[in-house]
């Protein structure tokens, strides 16, 4: 488990208790080709969406026409994010100290709450939010290449920058807005990260004419 408080360049993340590590190649490939297989259910329903996809997931419709569940590869990835869980609550005590508000300390049990897939199109976001749970994580199965872009950069203003980047922000200890981008290129493909539920994050548009494929869960303790 890559355990280096996930620092990039200036921006830092000290002592988060974040994890980031690549996913057991077996239970990625299975979970690639189940995100594969989704497409043409989203396809379907392109029409209906909005640019939003955090807004889509609250708006009163099927969650089938955009969210999807992995299938086949589920119970393997359900298995590698627990085992990384107790990994974070073994190496950061305040973890413990969160869990004793909900179980016995004879009883630390975690279990999956939901797992959802999400695909990104061009010009679609993930507005600034935080997960219920006690962790929440994100895999990511399919990054389009942002360094060119077939888009008309006055239209999409791809001035702004951070395409397609995930990013956290939080406060320092003296009260400054901080952030911290990942998943910044191909590289990131096939890579986990967990973290604290209440850390609040937020992902930026891409304008490549593919689909930014990630898995996301929410985990909480067993009661």
């Amino acid at each position: 488990m890559i355990n280096k408080d996930v620092s990039t360049g200036s921006n830092e993340l000290p002592n988060i208790g974040v994890s980031l590590d690549k996913l057991n190649p077996f239970v990625y490939n299975m979970l690639k080709k189940d995100c594969l297989k989704g497409i043409d259910n989203i396809e379907k329903s392109l029409e209906k969406r909005t640019g939003n996809i955090l807004q889509m997931f609250q708006l009163d419709t099927p969650k089938e026409l955009f969210f999807q569940e992995p299938s086949s590869s589920k119970n393997g990835l359900e298995q590698e994010v627990l085992k990384i869980c107790h990994k974070l609550c073994s190496i950061y005590p305040e973890y413990l100290d969160n869990l004793n508000r909900y179980v016995a300390e004879d009883n630390r049990e975690f279990e999956v709450e939901r797992f959802w897939i999400n695909y990104q199109r061009p010009g679609e976001f993930i507005p600034l939010h935080r997960h219920s749970g006690m962790f929440s994580f994100v895999v990511w199965v399919n990054l389009p290449e942002t360094k060119d872009s077939n888009y008309d950069v006055e239209k999409w203003n791809l001035g702004k920058g951070y395409q397609g980047q995930f990013e956290f922000v939080y406060s320092d200890m003296l009260g400054s807005i901080k952030t911290l981008r990942l998943a910044n290129d191909k590289s990131f493909e096939g890579s986990i990260c967990v973290f604290p539920a209440e850390l609040q994050h937020q992902v930026y548009p891409h304008y490549q004419d593919e689909y930014r494929i990630t898995v996301s869960g929410n985990i909480r303790a067993k009661i």
